[in-house]
């Protein structure tokens, strides 16, 4: 992602994480929703922007696991 995304920077520590793993995807998704339910304890932030290049069912799984939407009613379009 370093590469082939300009302008991103990815901390050394999230690389080390994803190349110790064989589920990379997986870690990633937990990566993801432990970076969310830290934005959520931020004063002032009020929502997150989530993108992944065809792959919506990540982010459904992101923002299901780590309950942003907790109490809302989800879209039945992403069950």
């Amino acid at each position: 992602m370093r590469t082939n995304i300009p302008g991103i920077h990815i901390p050394d520590h999230i690389i080390h994480r994803l190349e110790k793993v064989d589920e990379q995807e997986a870690e990633a998704v937990n990566i993801c929703v432990e970076l969310v339910q830290k934005f959520r304890e931020i004063e002032g932030v009020s929502g997150i922007h989530f993108m992944a290049r065809s792959r919506a069912h990540i982010i459904f799984s992101i923002i299901k696991r780590s309950e942003i939407l907790h109490k809302r009613q989800i879209n039945s379009f992403y069950k």
